[in-house]
């Protein structure tokens, strides 16, 4: 889907299946409006890649899945020059999932301002857990605990190697409450 200006329904997208099919989104402005989930789990094999661009503006999201039978698929959110948020759980209780038998996905989020996901990342799996990339230029990133365990970021790989977890802001901003 890519769009001139907003985005502002809460569609919900899923092309799950087998093999999962990808899902991309592309506005030149907004993607809001808690604008529904998007999931492209593989049942079998691979879950498709699910990539979400709002060019100038916010996001602001429901939550976004690709679990696979084997492969997790990867998951990357751009907001350059405004905020993004994720803010509602799948089943498991994450607000942006990627697990997977053998390989979990990669998660990348990019925002030009503050970063905020409700109920937490989940790139483990049985064998090796993926990697999560978190990019902030100006502002702060706000991860709430989510899933079972109450963690916010899990890229275990219960039987080979844990996923990398990255966090890089360029400059912090000050809470209301006072913090950085």
């Amino acid at each position: 889907i890519s769009l001139g200006g907003q985005y502002n329904s809460a569609w919900n997208l899923n092309t799950s299946g087998a093999n999962g099919g990808n899902i991309s989104v592309s506005a030149a402005n907004t993607v809001g409006a808690n604008s529904g989930i998007f999931i492209s789990d593989g049942t079998v094999t691979r879950a498709g890649d699910i990539s979400i661009l709002a060019s100038t503006g916010a996001i602001n999201l429901g939550y976004l899945q690709a679990n696979g039978g084997s492969f997790g698929g990867n998951i990357t959110v751009t907001a350059p020059h405004s905020t993004l948020t994720v803010q509602s759980a799948n089943g498991n209780s994450d607000s942006i999932s990627s697990t997977s038998l053998m390989q979990s996905g990669r998660v990348s989020l990019n925002s030009g301002a503050n970063l905020t996901v409700q109920f937490g990342i989940n790139t483990s799996s049985q064998l090796n857990g993926g990697q999560v990339d978190v990019l902030i230029t100006e502002g702060n990133l706000r991860i709430f605990p989510g899933g079972a365990a109450q963690r916010y970021i899990d890229s275990r790989g219960t039987g080979g190697d844990g996923g990398d977890i990255s966090v890089r802001i360029g400059q912090s901003g000050i809470s209301s409450a006072g913090y950085s």
